[in-house]
């Protein structure tokens, strides 16, 4: 597990059939790249913060905005 807060701004590289679950919070701006059969699945917390993928990256709203 991945969390992401505050305003940060990374990227973070899934590959190799690894199984990656990131948490976005506040403004936080993610980049995902995923690859090599990596399963990899984003979870936002808030309507400001940003993620922009590449590859196979499935996204969801979380209705909870702890």
């Amino acid at each position: 597990d991945v969390y992401v807060r505050h305003d940060s701004d990374i990227v973070i590289d899934c590959t190799r059939m690894s199984k990656i679950f990131i948490s976005v919070y506040d403004n936080a701006k993610v980049k995902v790249i995923q690859r090599d059969g990596a399963s990899v699945y984003v979870y936002t917390h808030g309507d400001k913060c940003k993620v922009e993928t590449e590859g196979e990256v499935l996204i969801r709203k979380n209705a909870n905005k702890n």
